[in-house]
């Protein structure tokens, strides 16, 4: 009986397969013809299996008949069932032949060999962007669409990709998952970490092509390099004046901006917040002439205490003092302040009596 099933055996002309069943050779023999005699009523998908057909139709039916035992996952395929029980058992039995990685399926293997290879087999239409992973386009066509389907629940804030949701939310939470190990810096960002770490390792990986700087930071050695090339990128809006660092548009811009005091009303003196000595007769006048003009500003009486410290104070005096505010004019011995509208008044909360606050207008 053994010695005639053997001689039964169906061997396939193109590889090493064998059967005792000629309706299996007959199957077998599609994978090298291609022929795929079961096609999809619903769609243009055919099959060489009507086994293969039949498990297709559960994408048009929605049908999902395996379901996991440990959770509520269900498919539509045994073999999909077997995959996903990995995430549960843990079992990764496809290992990579360059490096430590472990699959839970053949496919996921496949798409890992591709940080090996560098194949990038998903190229985006509208730009030379190529991608290792369908998804990964899939993000990267945003960037032409505009599309940004993750929303902040706190603010209007909207991004492309969720792990940029994540970062952003941690300005929300404060969240800081990232400690320093040798002091007490939190960072909400892994790479922000990565940079503090140089001040206490002192690496300065950044380098000056034009002399020997070296820098720990990126933007410190875009300011640096200012020197050599002249840029000087921050402009006065009120002015030609430029500045290669931003710091210096800063203090340049005290020549434009008043400083103003906390006023108790309205019509109160409105001299800017100068230097001690103009200060102080500032405090006195709005203590105590809060009801009269300052002739600093406008004409007043001659007898108010803005007028005392007038006479007292010779008009070169009271521009040295006034030192970085150009902007004033002297018509004898009354002062034209020509600067922007002051800011919007506010009261002193701390009562009349008590010592006033600087603001700055900005």
């Amino acid at each position: 009986m053994w010695r005639a099933a053997a001689e039964k055996l169906y061997n396939c002309e193109h590889c090493e397969y064998i059967t005792c069943r000629k309706g299996n050779l007959v199957t077998h023999m599609r994978t090298h013809t291609g022929e795929k005699p079961y096609k999809c009523e619903q769609c243009e998908y055919r099959a060489s299996l009507q086994n293969t057909l039949k498990i297709h139709m559960r994408t048009h039916t929605g049908e999902k008949p395996y379901t996991c035992e440990y959770c509520k996952y269900s498919i539509s395929r045994l073999d999909y069932l077997k995959i996903h029980m990995r995430t549960h058992t843990g079992e990764k039995p496809y290992k990579c032949e360059q490096c430590e990685y472990r699959a839970s399926s053949k496919s996921t293997l496949k798409v890992h060999m591709r940080t090996h290879t560098g194949e990038k087999p998903y190229r985006c239409e509208q730009c030379e962007y190529r991608a290792s992973l369908q998804s990964t386009l899939k993000i990267h066509m945003r960037t032409h669409t505009g599309e940004k389907p993750y929303t902040c629940e706190y603010c209007k804030y909207s991004a492309s990709r969720l792990w940029y949701l994540k970062i952003h939310m941690r300005t929300h939470t404060v969240e800081k998952p990232y400690k320093c190990e040798q002091c007490e810096y939190r960072a909400s960002l892994q790479s922000n970490l990565k940079t503090h770490m140089r001040t206490h390792t002192g690496e300065k990986p950044y380098t000056c092509e034009y002399c020997k700087y070296r820098a720990s930071f990126q933007s410190n050695l875009k300011k640096h390099l200012r020197i050599h090339t002249g840029e000087k990128p921050h402009k006065c809006e009120q002015c030609e004046y430029s500045a290669s660092q931003l710091d210096s548009l800063r203090k340049h811009m005290r020549t434009h901006t008043v400083l103003s005091l906390v006023l108790l009303r309205k019509d109160a003196c409105g001299l800017p917040h100068l230097p001690s000595s103009v200060h102080s007769h500032c405090v006195k006048c709005l203590v105590s002439h809060w009801t009269k003009e300052c002739p600093l500003t406008r004409e007043s009486e001659e007898n108010s205490p803005c007028a005392q410290f007038q006479k007292a104070r010779a008009p070169s005096a009271l521009l040295r003092d006034m030192g970085n505010f150009p902007a004033l004019a002297t018509k004898k011995t009354t002062f034209v302040v020509n600067v922007r509208p002051a800011p919007a008044l506010s009261v002193n909360p701390w009562g009349m009596n008590q010592p006033l606050r600087a603001t700055q207008e900005r």
